[in-house]
């Protein structure tokens, strides 16, 4: 290979920052990631050559797959520490129905007699999003799909085989 530059090292470089740049900018655009930890965990790892395969991976954090394949209505409930996190990231605020419930006691069950707490409050708010979103369920924002997808593949494929030539050396010697 030539040791003065590596072409398909380059355009695969290339191409990794472009889907990186493109997955965040799709996300930022709906306004899918309201901690940020979406956006700031997407990156490329290093490429590595395996034999005759280059490889680079994009990762994320796990719920990048929720975003992108969305959520169908009639599933489960969601699990409530995402959507506590979710409620405190967005900063949204208890209803004013379950505020004036805040340090008033509790007529029924077994903590009859004891006020709601702030706490409290929240995990109902995030129970009724559950609900909701197992109700309804969510759309999908294809940011991953819509930039990794058969017209990028076949670009980048096409880039690297003439790069490939050009990154090729060919020396002849002879036996004396």
């Amino acid at each position: 290979m030539n040791n003065e530059v590596d072409l398909v090292g380059q355009i695969l470089q290339r191409y990794g920052t472009l889907m990186v740049e493109k997955t965040k900018q799709i996300l930022k655009d709906n306004d899918k990631d309201a901690s940020n930890r979406l956006i700031s965990s997407i990156r490329f790892e290093n490429i590595k050559v395996l034999g005759f395969n280059y490889q680079f991976k994009i990762i994320m954090e796990d719920y990048g797959r929720f975003v992108e394949s969305g959520r169908k209505q009639g599933a489960k409930l969601p699990s409530e520490q995402p959507i506590l996190e979710w409620i405190k990231d967005k900063g949204l605020k208890l209803p004013s129905k379950q505020l004036s419930l805040l340090n008033k006691e509790k007529t029924k069950g077994k903590n009859k007699g004891k006020a709601y707490t702030k706490e409290e409050l929240f995990k109902s708010f995030a129970f009724g999003i559950r609900k909701n979103i197992s109700k309804k369920g969510i759309k999908p924002v294809k940011f991953y799909s819509s930039v990794v997808n058969e017209e990028l593949m076949n670009n980048l494929k096409e880039e690297i085989s003439k790069a490939i030539a050009k990154d090729i050396m060919i020396s002849f010697e002879t036996l004396i």
